[in-house]
């Protein structure tokens, strides 16, 4: 909960100028949220565009394991109800 008054009130100033780490976490929460219009959308993109190839083959790979997990999850929610 305090990370989300931290992204308000720092909202004026990019978090990725003042703290990496903490501009990740806020991105991440943002993602799991789905709260897309909030997401800082230019520099999320300057940053997956820098990673390596390596990289992204692992972001890529687990992406993808965490959609098949969401998947599996709507699909046991669907046969529960």
């Amino acid at each position: 909960m305090i990370k989300k008054r931290v992204y308000t009130i720092l909202n004026v100033i990019t978090l990725d100028e003042m703290d990496f780490h903490l501009w990740l976490e806020q991105t991440a929460i943002l993602l799991k949220e789905r709260k897309l219009d909030q997401l800082d959308i230019e520099n999320l993109l300057e940053e997956i565009e820098a990673i390596s190839p390596r990289e992204k083959d692992t972001l890529e790979s687990n992406l993808t394991r965490v959609l098949h997990i969401n998947q599996k999850k709507v699909k046991g929610l669907r046969i529960k109800t």
